[in-house]
């Protein structure tokens, strides 16, 4: 992703890198303006910021006096590429989808060759997420911005006084709080060509409100399993009734499993909501076995060892199904 206008050759003159010691450094400044989504399926997340970069080219000075200003101004697309005549440090996303246009740019030149770059940004990027604790996971989603085609050896980004901000409104993400955002400039091996790449790395720290799937999944699927452990009340002879109240419950897991699912990327490993989802199973398969045992018992006259059995399940097997999801659940929290 390039953080430039699209459409077509420059037609300004190529202008080298500003004069003096090498390499040229450029102060970075991030402020976030929103969040607009975050998507669990591809990875992706949408941000609009403004992006200041501030370097030193003294062939831009000028004489005040003789000006009869204290800086130059060039505001807008047009004024900035079609006016302004001189060096500046195109970026770039490196985990970027798509392109970005330039845009909302404002590029203000003081006496003694200060250059101060103002442009917003509206970019989709992608960062990987670790959703081992789902819904109750936090993510570290990065925003990696390098200078387009110019090594660490040419232009590096350098932290300033105050090299990113938080905004001064809480901002309403669906689904999310921003706990805090973190900054760092670092040099980076580019994959492809094998090049050092001096990079600002920008960091939100974003977590995740867990109440959407604690009222759609957790809170129904429990009342579901526990009003299912009902079927230790009927008289042991209803094995068909009994059946059909266990095999509707695992049923309905299945389809809150498709629910869950579909929410989620295709990853490789178990989280914590795949713990709840099959700790359910468990407990269902416990009911249906149990089901056919004791009917088995009653069959062969061992009736009050059936009944014995059915007065112990009825509150062993809701508390084993809570218990067991506490231990899963302060497994993927804790370690």
């Amino acid at each position: 992703m390039i953080f430039e206008l699209v459409h077509g050759e420059n037609t300004h003159p190529s202008y080298n890198l500003p004069p003096g010691q090498k390499p040229v450094e450029v102060e970075a400044f991030f402020f976030l303006n929103d969040i607009d989504n975050i998507n669990e399926q591809d990875e992706t997340f949408e941000i609009k910021g403004t992006l200041e970069l501030k370097w030193k080219d003294t062939r831009q000075a000028f004489d005040t006096i003789a000006e009869g200003i204290n800086y130059k101004l060039f505001q807008g697309t047009y004024r900035f590429l079609e006016v302004y005549n001189g060096w500046w440090p195109q970026l770039e996303a490196a985990n970027s989808v798509g392109n970005i246009p330039l845009q909302g740019v404002t590029l203000k030149v003081y006496h003694d060759g200060t250059m101060v770059l103002t442009q917003e940004v509206a970019a989709t990027l992608k960062s990987s997420m670790n959703l081992r604790n789902y819904p109750f996971d936090r993510q570290e989603l990065k925003i990696i911005i390098q200078p387009l085609s110019f090594l660490a050896s040419e232009v590096k980004l350098v932290s300033g006084t105050e090299m990113m901000d938080m905004p001064r409104r809480h901002l309403n993400i669906a689904g999310w709080d921003l706990i805090n955002l973190k900054a760092a400039t670092r040099i980076d091996i580019d994959d492809k060509s094998n090049h050092p790449f001096s990079q600002l790395v920008i960091a939100l720290d974003m977590k995740r409100k867990p109440g959407y799937t604690t009222w759609l999944v957790f809170i129904p699927l429990t009342f579901i399993i526990l009003l299912s452990s009902s079927i230790y009340w009927m008289d042991a002879e209803s094995l068909g009734n009994r059946m059909d109240i266990s095999f509707i419950g695992l049923l309905t897991i299945v389809a809150y499993q498709a629910m869950v699912e579909s929410g989620l990327p295709k990853i490789d490993y178990f989280t914590l909501i795949h713990g709840f989802v099959y700790i359910s199973y468990l407990i269902m398969a416990i009911f249906i076995i149990s089901n056919i045992l004791i009917d088995q018992l009653n069959r062969k006259k061992k009736t009050e060892l059936a009944d014995k059995i059915d007065r112990h399940a009825r509150w062993i097997m809701p508390i084993a199904y809570i218990s067991f999801n506490l231990l899963s659940g302060s497994y993927f929290y804790f370690s």
